[in-house]
């Protein structure tokens, strides 16, 4: 077992070293991203080798102890496995009958995982496949031997809890396997080099002899067996509930004197039993009546037989001489045995396999860690992003920007003479205002979301999606983030300023000055041309109303006097300012013209395309440069730390695998010796 051992131990070793180190702990920065799924799944498939590994060897190591259960064909040796395995009145495992009912070998092993029996059919190049209880208890009868072509033996896991856990609890923990085995003398057992390859498993046997049958005839079928063997025996005595009814006791009445007899013909008929005879380990049952559980004290004495026809004593006898010899028993493992040398083919294939996985393992982690190193082409991609946004915003503004000043320019132009020159302003810087919004609100968003989207968000994505191995919950993250910054950045740079676009000139004051300017000229040209009337309107403004006072103030007649005086005031007033009007229609119609021309020139020269560029368009640049500090920002809080640790990262695991590779070329060796010597 030393070579089973040392292998032990290295695999052993690796898969410390794997669960030590583990690559999670490593690739922590890595979870959840496609650059490592390949990896992971292969280091998954790696532990999995190393675990299969570890338990081919485990069972190499510890293979069962094998009991092997011999016997003439039709002497109870089935009943009597059935009646070890199984409850009372429970249904058989093993095929049983008066004739020839077992063809082929069955190891019958032990479980405790509460998950049902198995039935396996074991090829003769090791390999097992599961089948039905059904079809085992067909193909081990021989009924139809083409169905056992290839076959080289059935194995049968049983669990415990549905046995008698009491007793095979006991025997799966010391691993203990029994054989059932064709019937000797039978048509099925004659190859004598099979016989002896069998012979090679066994380390204990219980040798089943029907009770009337302890004689010549049978031991001659039996001995040849036996004589190969240098196995320790447990004699079981079978149908011995019939003894009375056979003629080998005849004469004799009492159990105690039938025993006697039946041991005395074991040591006579077959001399390999006599130590296991003077040694008293002979048992003597009754599967029948165990299995239809008949009462055996009805008429047998208590001394004789346990509730279970002895049964039970077997499966004590068993476990007892195994516990107590189980060191020598080990010992006599064959290491040509045929399932010894499957247990090798499974080891070296095991070996085999997790020496590929990990050659395959390390050649990816050298890609994948090459492909996550950082790439400077990102760098200048995302600057040229930077600056296709800012050339986007330029031209989208510029042609806003020109929208605006030609609408200005048109709309100045068209500024009427004889309009009011407050409204028409207004509805200039209205009209302004809403073209300009609307181009802004309308057509810039989009035009910016594309560029942005081709650009900005398209770079990020594929740096982050095949560059860099992030963790996919990260990833997500991250391009909410850069989406958040854009959307702001949108929002920024869309949002219409408070300024409007048009500054109109202040055209009230510059026309009161004109009509005033006018007027001023108009009384001139009246004193100048018409003097009396000029006298007659300073007399009704100050003269007059001295005399409407005066006048008011007689007795009687005054305040119709004054009333009189008023009147004509108004008259004199009202044709000196009609006069006057006529007088200056013409200055004040030129005073508007020249009012309009002034007003005109001060809305252009106030609203030159620099002007309207300065109150519509916001600072890009500043905002832009805001932008690319918070995206470089975003990605930096998770690409940083991972280029920083990389480098870290890469070694570790290089020197990880450097100690499971040395692992794994003493594997190599190991396994390339190992075959030599199946070979």
């Amino acid at each position: 077992m030393n070579e089973y051992q040392k292998l032990s131990d290295t695999i052993n070793n690796i898969a410390e070293e794997a669960s030590r180190a583990s690559i999670k702990n490593y690739l922590k920065r890595f979870k959840e991203t496609g650059h490592f799924d390949k990896f992971e799944e292969r280091f998954a498939d790696f532990k999995q080798d190393v675990q299969r590994a570890a338990e081919e060897c485990d069972r190499a190591i510890n293979s069962p102890v094998y009991v092997g259960v011999v016997g003439h064909y039709s002497h109870g040796k089935s009943s009597l496995l059935n009646a070890l395995l199984s409850p009372p009145k429970s249904r058989e495992l093993l095929p049983t009958g008066d004739s020839v009912v077992t063809a082929m070998c069955t190891l019958v092993g032990f479980k405790d995982d509460r998950q049902g029996h198995e039935f396996h059919e074991v090829k003769y190049d090791g390999i097992e496949s599961p089948i039905p209880a059904e079809e085992y208890q067909s193909k081990v009868s021989g009924k139809r031997p083409s169905s056992l072509q290839g076959v080289h033996h059935f194995r049968i896991k049983l669990n415990t809890s549905e046995l008698n856990p009491g007793v095979f609890q006991s025997m799966a923990e010391k691993n203990i396997e029994l054989l059932d085995t064709p019937g000797l003398g039978g048509p099925y057992w004659k190859d004598e080099q099979a016989l002896q390859s069998w012979i090679k498993e066994f380390m204990l046997l219980i040798v089943a002899v029907k009770a009337d049958a302890i004689n010549k005839r049978v031991a001659d079928s039996v001995n040849p067996f036996l004589k190969y063997s240098t196995r320790p025996i447990i004699p079981v005595v079978t149908f011995w509930d019939l003894w009375q009814q056979s003629d080998a006791y005849k004469g004799i009445s009492t159990e105690e004197d039938a025993r006697q007899k039946a041991r005395e013909d074991l040591i006579k008929y077959f001399p390999a039993m006599s130590d296991a005879v003077e040694e008293g380990r002979v048992t003597f049952v009754s599967a029948k009546n165990y299995r239809d559980q008949t009462n055996p004290y009805e008429t047998n004495a208590r001394e004789f037989y346990t509730e279970d026809w002895n049964i039970d004593n077997v499966r004590t006898t068993l476990t007892n001489y195994i516990s107590s010899k189980v060191i020598v028993l080990q010992s006599m493992r064959s290491e040509q045995s045929d399932l010894e040398l499957n247990r090798k083919r499974r080891v070296i294939e095991g070996c085999s396999n997790l020496c590929s996985t990990y050659n395959s393992l390390n050649y990816t982690l050298k890609s994948e860690l090459e492909a996550t190193r950082p790439k400077a082409a990102y760098e200048e991609e995302l600057e040229e992003a930077f600056q296709r946004i800012q050339d986007e915003l330029t031209r989208e503004y510029d042609r806003i920007i020109d929208k605006a000043a030609e609408t200005v320019e048109d709309r100045v132009a068209a500024i009427s003479t004889t309009g009011n020159l407050s409204q028409q302003l207004n509805e200039i810087t209205k009209d302004v205002n809403i073209e300009t919004h609307r181009l802004i609100k309308e057509t810039l968003p989009d035009r910016l979301d594309r560029t942005l989207e081709r650009s900005v968000k398209r770079s990020i994505t594929r740096f982050l999606d095949n560059d860099y191995p992030i963790e996919k919950s990260k990833i997500k993250r991250m391009k909410q983030l850069v989406n958040d910054a854009c959307r702001d950045l949108t929002e920024d740079l869309c949002k219409p300023t408070s300024q409007s676009p048009f500054n109109p000139p202040q055209g009230v004051t510059d026309l009161a000055k004109n009509v005033s300017s006018a007027l001023f000229d108009g009384l001139k040209t009246l004193f100048t041309t018409n003097l009396p009337l000029a006298l007659l309107i300073l007399a009704a403004i100050f003269i007059l109303p001295a005399i409407t006072g005066w006048l008011s103030g007689i007795w009687l007649v005054g305040d119709k006097l004054a009333t009189g005086v008023q009147y004509l005031q108004y008259f004199i007033f009202a044709a000196g300012v009609f006069t006057l009007f006529a007088i200056s229609w013409s200055n004040v119609k030129r005073a508007r013209e020249i009012t309009a021309m002034q007003v005109k020139e001060k809305a252009r020269k106030q609203n030159r395309r620099a002007d309207i560029s300065d109150r519509i368009k916001p600072d890009v640049d500043a905002k832009l440069k805001t932008f690319e500090n918070d995206i470089r920002e975003i990605l930096e809080n998770e690409i940083k730390p991972l280029i920083q640790s990389g480098d870290d990262i890469s070694e570790d695991l290089d020197r990880l695998f450097s100690d499971i590779g040395s692992q794994i070329r003493i594997i190599e060796k190991e396994c390339s010796s190992m075959a030599r010597g199946i070979r």
